[in-house]
């Protein structure tokens, strides 16, 4: 009998091989697919409801699904325009609505602000600023510096205009989520703030910098498999 899907879709402007070689470790239960941005394979800034029918064309029938940052982000659209394409969904470091409000934590919009003008004017540099901000928090963020950077996505005008997706808020769709789901936090994450967890009911991983999946990968993975057999996912 074949195995289950477990689909996955990474962050802004990290490729999906740096969440793929940490579900390794769920290899022996699920098959693993691997999704790009459908944005970045369609070369053009997608309205979310064709972002996420373009997600759900990866799966032949609800599929667990995880989502890092964005990732997560763009999860939440799929089960609002496609629920019939997730049976489950596992959000790593995602906010509902990443830039903060005064009443949601999240990053000061003048940083965010201040971000997207420094991607137009100088998109390289900028992007490998930001990969020092994700590994913020980690108990060795000089070596997982490394590891990102060998990982991030080559900067383009669509890149840039991806983070306008980031900004956009999501906190409806995530309280009308009704399929299972699990959100895990990073303690030290420097873009998403811990206060989020609380008002997610998500799990805090201590000792995690934005790329939690990477710091604690043992302590992510049994919380993700407490929640598959608690929600009898497999």
């Amino acid at each position: 009998m074949s195995k289950p899907v477990l689909a996955y879709l990474t962050g802004w402007g990290v490729r999906g091989d740096l969440l793929g070689r940490w579900l390794e470790c769920f290899s022996d239960r699920f098959d693993l697919c691997p999704v790009n941005v459908p944005d970045l394979e369609a070369q053009r800034l997608l309205t979310p409801d064709e972002r996420s029918e373009l997600l759900a064309q990866h799966v032949s029938a609800p599929a667990i699904w995880v989502g890092w940052s964005l990732g997560g982000e763009f999860l939440l659209d799929l089960e609002t325009f496609q629920p019939n394409a997730v049976k489950g969904m596992v959000l790593l470091a995602s906010n509902p609505l990443f830039v903060e409000q005064a009443d949601w934590p999240g990053m000061p919009q003048e940083t965010f602000t201040q971000f997207v003008e420094s991607y137009q004017q100088n998109s390289a540099k900028t992007l490998q600023r930001f990969a020092s901000l994700q590994v913020a928090g980690s108990q060795d963020p000089r070596a997982l510096l490394r590891i990102v950077k060998d990982s991030l996505e080559e900067p383009t005008e669509l890149l840039g205009q991806l983070l306008a997706e980031l900004a956009r808020d999501r906190r409806a769709e995530f309280a009308a989520l009704v399929k299972p789901h699990l959100m895990l936090f990073a303690a030290g994450d420097a873009l998403v703030p811990s206060q989020v967890s609380k008002l997610c009911s998500g799990t805090l991983i201590a000792d995690s910098s934005h790329l939690l999946f990477v710091d604690q990968p043992d302590l992510c993975q049994v919380a993700v498999d407490d929640w598959l057999a608690a929600e009898a996912l497999y």
